[in-house]
Formats: C-alpha cells, structure tokens, sequence
C-alpha cells in the first residue's frame, strides 16, 4: 500500500546549525545501521532528488528509509569523546533520548523525523542534524505448529502453517540444521531429542532477497519464533518394503513396529488394498495428495510415554506437482517459486510472459527466482522433473497475473492557501481523511484531483483504482 501523508504548514524550517571556535568543530553525519531500500515499482518513498546527489529530499530536508514497527539503529559519525547527543524523535521511539547511537523503534506511521543536537562540553562547537524518514510498510511473521510443540523423537512429524501477512518470500530454520524457502514446507521430523527454535523470516522484496536470489534486498522483514522440544520414549514406527523413490501407480507394503490392536491406518494419497492389521499395501494413486507430501498414519490400542501414534512421509513423484509462489505479481517484483524437494530429481524450469527472467540457475534445483520485468500479461511457470532411479517423471505448470502498480502522487508538505494537485496512473476514487480543511478543485472519480488547503494539519489521501487491475488495491 502506498501512502501519501501530507504535512500542512505556513512556514517550514529547517536547521543545520553550525557553530564552530578556532576551526575545532568536525563535520558530523547521521548513518543507518543497515541498507534499507524501498523496491522497484514502489514509489512509497521516491521524493525530490537531492541537488548534490544522495539522499532524495522532502520539503527540503534530506530523507531516509527504515520500515514500520521496526527497530533500527542510528549513530553519529564521528563519535568523539567529551561530546553529548540529544535525540528528538517522531513517529518512533527511541530507547534513550541522549548518547550515541540510538535505537529507535518506529511506529505504523507513514514517516517521522530524527533530530539529534551535538555539542561539546566547553559549548564553543554545536550542531543541529534533522532528517525526514520515510516508513515503508512491513510483513508481520507468524506460523503455528501442530500437533504440539513437544513431541517425540523420530515418531511426530511436525506442520508447520504460515499465517504471515503482507511478505512475497519466506525463509525457515527449523534448528537443526535444515531449513526451507517455501512458504508452507513440508511436515517436519526431528529425529534427535533436544530443544530446537525454529526461526521463520519473512521480506517483502522484490530481489531475491541475498544468497538464494543473487540480488540486492530491497523492502522490509520481519521474523517469529518457536521452541519446539524433542522427547525420548517408546511408542510404534512404520517400515516400509521401499526404499526408493515411487512413481504413481506404484505399491509398497507398510508395518507398525510395535504396539497392540486395534491397528487403525490412514493414508494420503494412496489406497489401501491389503490391510493385515499391523501391516497395509498401498496404492499410490495417480493423482496428487491434497497436502504434499504422501503420507502413512497409524495408530494402535497401547503405546509408552510418546504415544500410541505414529506418521511415515512418502517419497512419490506426482505428475503436476503444484508449484508454490506468488500470483498476482507487480511489474517490477521478483518471486520465488518451487516444488517439494525429491532426493536424485532432476529439475528444469521455464518462463514465458511478463516479461519473467529467472535469475540464478534454473536447472536441479526444487526452486527459482523469477524477475517480472514487464508487460504486464498472462505468464506460465513450467517445470519439468523426473528422477533416473525409480523412471518416474512429471510436469508442472503454474499461471502468473503479472500486473502494473496502481501508483498515485503529489507534494507534501504543502502551504494553506494555495491549489496543489495530486494524480494517479489511472481514474480513481479519491477519499481524504480527515473530511474537513481543504476544499478540491474537482471530480472525486478522475485520476487527478486539486486540493486547495485551508487548514493546517496532518491528511491522508487515499486514491482507489476503478476499474481495479492493477496489483496493489490502493495508493496512499
């Protein structure tokens, strides 16, 4: 979402304060702990580019970028002895208001501004340093876990479900060593007891986001946590008579290790056409499984400390995998898409439409990156895939919406007394809020309006898309 936050006033001032004794004074710089960008096709916080180069201005003061409910570090350069720092700060909150650096975490504003006054003991040598910060908005991280955040060595796989809003890529660490790129991975075995966290980190990059993407990280993060604890005890196991990779169609014979009857087997995406008690024959179908991947399930009438349940995952090649990622995309954006991760399957993967260039490799290996350049069109992602052992092969396809970015613009701050205008890319539906300081100039179903300020204060214009097809809902 894009927003335009206008700041009203009938002076805007500026100061740079600079008092210097017997040529003693440095020159001091406010620095960002961390590159933060905003991504391309994102115009959030693109303003007046500064005459002399760097930083892009706003209302004359240069401006910096950090994202929404956030904490970022900021600190003076040079940080020189004797010298004291006092921090004043809107749209966020700093952990101190003196000393050198500061934390400050931010706010759901769409910017605030950072102050900070240097002097030296003696007070011969002062300066004032005022930058505007432009907030881009932010995923929020979060998953849950079942069955249960303790369970049993080797026995309990664990489903792990994103609930996060608001990202485009998603990184998991499950502790011990393995992690995922999907944004809903497969159930996860722990085999060896102990305490693992597992980490899930969300972005709303555009790039590739670093090493997997081989791109520099644009956009905001975000990461959520969880202890997962792994007990030892005796409960059932599953056996298979496979070791291989199946093929659909294929048959395979399962047995509980342990525990008493009654035995009761449930099966995802297979068929059970022999069923001893303590062992079953599956046919896999021809069709994938609902929820990826296969799966065996039994439970028995006894069971130790861990339970009276056990679960086996199935290694099956389906045909038409679905490939998992981002649909509908911005022009511009970039996405990862993948497929489940089979041991010995060979990967190869194509994109046509929107303009879609995959950046890195794009052959043996269960996930791509794919750069939307543009136009914006109807795209198809297609991979083909099989695996030399057991002769099984398939081919998956995907359809991309690639869209333009509804984007709409204007001046702020801007004065009382005097019509400025505000347009978009396209008609829009114009709301201002609040409803009172301002009359407009014209149609409220244009793609531009006029707004002639007679109040000072703070407004929010939200400008919506009509007819709405473009990639975002909204600008504000």
């Amino acid at each position: 979402m894009k927003k335009i936050i206008i700041i009203l006033t009938t002076l805007i001032i500026s100061a740079n304060v600079f008092s210097q004794v017997n040529n003693c004074c440095p020159q001091f710089s406010l620095r960002q702990m961390g590159n933060i960008m905003p991504c391309q096709g994102d115009s959030t916080c693109m303003k007046d580019p500064h005459p002399g180069g760097g930083n892009p201005t706003y209302g004359g003061i240069e401006i910096i970028t950090a994202c929404k409910n956030s904490a970022q570090t900021y600190y003076v350069f040079p940080n020189l002895p004797g010298f004291t720092y006092s921090w004043t700060v809107t749209g966020g909150t700093p952990t101190s208001f003196t000393g050198n650096p500061a934390i400050i975490t931010w706010g759901n504003g769409t910017n605030g501004t950072i102050q900070v006054i240097i002097s030296d003991s003696s007070g011969n040598c002062r300066d004032t340093i005022t930058r505007k910060v432009c907030l881009l908005n932010s995923p929020v991280a979060a998953f849950t876990v079942a069955p249960s955040t303790t369970v049993c060595a080797g026995q309990t796989p664990i489903i792990f479900t994103n609930t996060s809003t608001g990202a485009t890529t998603w990184s998991w660490n499950f502790g011990d060593g393995t992690g995922s790129i999907l944004q809903n991975p497969p159930p996860h075995m722990y085999n060896t007891p102990g305490t693992y966290t597992v980490l899930l980190t969300v972005t709303n990059s555009s790039g590739g986001g670093g090493a997997n993407g081989g791109e520099s990280r644009c956009g905001c993060s975000d990461t959520a946590s969880v202890v997962i604890t792994v007990i030892t005890g005796t409960g059932p196991s599953i056996v298979s008579s496979c070791k291989k990779m199946l093929c659909p169609l294929d048959t395979a014979t399962y047995c509980v290790t342990s525990g008493c009857a009654p035995f009761n087997w449930t099966v995802n995406g297979g068929i059970i056409i022999n069923n001893t008690g303590n062992c079953i024959t599956v046919k896999w179908n021809l069709l994938p499984p609902v929820i990826l991947p296969a799966s065996v399930s039994v439970t028995t009438g006894c069971g130790g400390v861990c339970g009276n349940a056990a679960t086996l995952n199935v290694p099956v090649l389906w045909n038409n995998m679905p490939i998992n990622g981002p649909n509908p995309v911005c022009v511009g954006a970039a996405g990862t898409y993948s497929l489940p991760v089979m041991p010995g399957t060979f990967y190869t993967w194509t994109v046509s439409g929107g303009g879609g260039t995959i950046v890195g490799p794009n052959q043996n290996t269960a996930s791509i990156n794919v750069q939307w350049n543009g136009p914006a069109g109807p795209a198809t992602i297609t991979c083909t895939y099989n695996n030399p052992y057991s002769g099984c092969s398939g081919s998956s396809t995907k359809p991309v919406n690639v869209l333009n970015r509804f984007l709409a613009s204007g001046p702020s701050p801007a004065c009382t007394g005097t019509p400025v205008n505000y347009t978009s890319n396209a008609n829009a539906n114009w709301v201002i809020s609040p409803a009172t300081g301002y009359t407009v100039g014209s149609l409220l179903n244009v793609s531009g309006i006029s707004v002639n300020w007679t109040t000072a204060g703070n407004y929010t214009i939200t400008a919506t898309p009509t007819p709405a097809i473009f990639c975002n809902p909204n600008a504000v």
